[in-house]
């Protein structure tokens, strides 16, 4: 009986201490500690959060991160009443948060420094294009943008419906600990984790050691289950991925509707993964939205080996130059 007592004692202080060195290791980690939870959203960027330190890139050569958001979460909020130049709202998921980039070396910063624009600038990890449209709706009256710039990914189809996300493997940690808002079949807006497992256990229990440990686990059993589920996908065997396409629409038309006659609309893809890109693109186009599908192509090129030029969660200094490059071209001539 000692023997046992003994034995759990052991047990609950190892977890504790676990517990303990996960919160602290987890705590001050870009993309994690800048997140808080939102009735609305789902989860937003922590308002007025700062991260000072040290970190690696692919390469594993270290650079100095300084990042701080504003009292909003913003990225950047440039002046409202610019004198000479158009303002232009950037809205988007964790590629154009580019939390591993300084922003100096982002693209919405890029294209600020080149063309006479005010930027504002709002990204979160994980959002999909209903989340993007939240932000939109509550920010288009007060920022009264004369270009809006959506960063979209295939997830913004997969994020579209509960099902396709759980049966994609897509969420990444963000999403997997926290409810995303999904529309019904009737229009209306409602809140689910789609993903289940020791992450929802570690949600529900406020454990960061369960996360984590899900968060490994899930790497490893789960990633070939996503590609099996996206061939489904592409030979038209998924009914869930209708669902999600049409979702992803209704929500382009829902932004048509809020945005005034004259405002430029863009979408810009990250990747090329079909036939999320392609439908992405159908989408955008029956709705009078811009698709600057050449993004990921032009970053593709410009890889080594025809590669992307990526760090870690978005493009790397190399690639935020050719997208700046490209949307220099659109955007140029919505400035005259």
């Amino acid at each position: 009986m000692v023997k046992i007592i003994k034995t759990a004692v052991f047990v609950i202080v190892a977890m504790v201490a676990i517990e303990a060195g996960s919160r602290f290791w987890f705590s001050d980690v870009p993309g994690r500690g800048c997140i808080v939870k939102d009735a609305k959203l789902g989860w937003k960027t922590r308002p007025g959060y700062t991260y000072k330190g040290f970190l690696s890139d692919n390469y594993g050569i270290s650079y100095e991160q300084n990042i701080k958001y504003d009292d909003n979460g913003f990225i950047s909020f440039g002046s409202l009443k610019p004198k000479g130049k158009k303002k232009v709202l950037f809205i988007g998921d964790g590629v154009t948060q580019s939390i591993y980039m300084p922003n100096a070396y982002t693209y919405p910063r890029l294209l600020a420094n080149s063309l006479a624009i005010e930027i504002f600038v709002y990204a979160v990890e994980g959002y999909g294009m209903l989340q993007k449209y939240l932000v939109l709706e509550e920010w288009i009256k007060k920022i009264d943008p004369d270009i809006i710039v959506f960063q979209t990914r295939f997830t913004d189809i997969v994020y579209a419906d509960p099902m396709l996300e759980a049966e994609c493997y897509s969420s990444g940690f963000i999403a997997r600990t926290h409810a995303r808002p999904y529309l019904s079949e009737k229009g209306e807006i409602f809140y689910k984790n789609s993903y289940r497992g020791l992450f929802f256990l570690g949600l529900d229990l406020g454990s960061v050691a369960l996360s984590e440990i899900g968060n490994i686990i899930y790497r490893k059993l789960y990633l070939n289950r996503q590609k099996e589920q996206f061939a489904k996908i592409r030979k038209g065997e998924d009914k869930s991925y209708e669902r999600a396409r049409g979702n992803f629409e209704t929500v382009l038309v829902k932004i048509k509707a809020i945005v005034p006659s004259g405002k430029k609309i863009y979408i810009i893809p990250s990747d090329e993964e079909d036939p999320f890109f392609k439908d992405i693109q159908a989408a955008a186009e029956k709705n009078g939205i811009t698709f600057v599908g050449i993004v990921p192509k032009a970053v593709r090129y410009e890889g080594e080996h025809g590669s992307y030029v990526w760090l870690r969660s978005s493009w790397d200094a190399k690639g935020q130059n050719v997208v700046a490059q490209v949307l220099a071209g659109y955007l140029s001539k919505d400035i005259k």
